[in-house]
């Protein structure tokens, strides 16, 4: 799988951009074009769709390391190894978010999901 998948969601761009939930066209958030090499998201709108985004997503074996800490500034998400800014939430617009993704630069970030309003993102 070569593209970026969408289900009840869509993006302006082929690799990303705007996450837009497709039965209400709310925004839901950002996903950084080309700054990841594998997603899997999955979030459920405030209009009640669930939807996700997944992109050469394999789940990993249980015998590696797993998480490193992800940084949020304000809703942006950035990789805490290199600095490179991954997605944004808009929470305002989600009833529930998670997920996994892995950063270009290799580090991975497993059992995302969103905690409360405005708590952004756990581990």
């Amino acid at each position: 799988m070569d593209e970026l998948i969408c289900r009840n969601a869509r993006t302006l761009k082929k690799g990303g951009s705007l996450i837009i939930c497709e039965p209400c066209e709310k925004i839901v958030g950002y996903l950084n074009c080309g700054c990841y090499r594998s997603l899997m998201l999955m979030f459920a709108c405030k209009c009640g769709c669930k939807g996700s985004l997944e992109y050469n997503y394999l789940p990993r074996s249980a015998s590696q390391p797993v998480n490193k800490p992800l940084v949020s500034n304000d809703g942006l998400f950035k990789c805490s190894a290199c600095g490179m800014p991954l997605f944004s939430l808009k929470t305002s617009e989600l009833k529930y978010f998670a997920g996994s993704i892995t950063c270009k630069c290799g580090a991975e970030y497993t059992h995302l999901k969103l905690v409360t309003k405005n708590q952004g993102l756990h581990m």
